[in-house]
């Protein structure tokens, strides 16, 4: 009797993060590379459709593929990128041929949790990777774990700074400056606005703590960093 309830708990847990994984990226509130889209569609084609089937992937146009995906998907990706998805999600469904319906929801969720971006908050920054480089829009990003910059469109990690190497901050009304110990420093400035910007919060869990509240910045910032 206490196996079969403990298995039931542990189905439902997979349920409950499969739902909340799916809908995640249905919404858009966690980014992924090209490579991510085509391993999380093809783990949902093989939730909804069992093994794969020829007749039913010969009939998955690129738009019912685009249905598990945010809308910013449709409008920003280009047909050939689209096709190129199709095909290598129906290639990645068709291995996972076999795998149990429970089994590729527990994994669907895993490989969401696994995508860099999953539950960091992302804030659109103005940005130089290198000193001699020109400001570029990326995403600024925070995990549990990581300072992250998001390239705006292939969703890739262009650089990553572990918070627990944190070693100093400082802060202006307009500005934030956060120092790594491999002295890494970015720097953010407020952007040059004639209205006032919208304040988010921003919370950082510093190493020993499980989490505080680090500082309100604007929205829209300049990013600088000195190596």
């Amino acid at each position: 009797m206490a196996d079969r309830t403990a298995l039931r708990e542990k189905v439902k847990r997979i349920e409950l993060a499969h739902r909340h994984c799916r809908q995640s990226l249905k919404d858009g509130t966690f980014k992924c590379t090209n490579r991510e889209i085509v391993t999380l569609v093809a783990h949902l084609l093989q939730v909804d459709h069992g093994d794969y089937n020829e007749s039913i992937a010969k009939a998955l146009s690129i738009q019912d593929l685009a249905g598990y995906l945010p809308e910013t998907y449709v409008k920003k990706t280009s047909k050939s990128e689209k096709l190129l998805h199709r095909k290598g999600v129906l290639s990645d469904w068709a291995d996972l041929e076999g795998v149990p319906q429970p089994q590729v929801k527990l994994r669907f969720a895993k490989a969401c949790k696994a995508c860099p971006t999953f539950g960091a908050q992302l804030h659109v920054v103005k940005t130089k990777l290198t000193p001699s480089a020109k400001n570029t829009e990326m995403l600024f990003g925070l995990s549990k774990t990581d300072v992250l910059l998001v390239h705006v469109v292939s969703n890739e990690v262009m650089k990553k700074f572990e918070i627990r190497s944190l070693t100093k901050w400082e802060t202006t009304e307009t500005s934030m400056t956060l120092v790594f110990c491999d002295n890494d420093e970015v720097s953010f400035t407020e952007d040059c606005h004639s209205q006032k910007l919208h304040l988010l919060p921003v919370y950082i869990p510093i190493a020993g703590k499980k989490s505080e509240s680090f500082r309100l910045f604007p929205h829209n910032l300049h990013v600088k960093h000195t190596f």
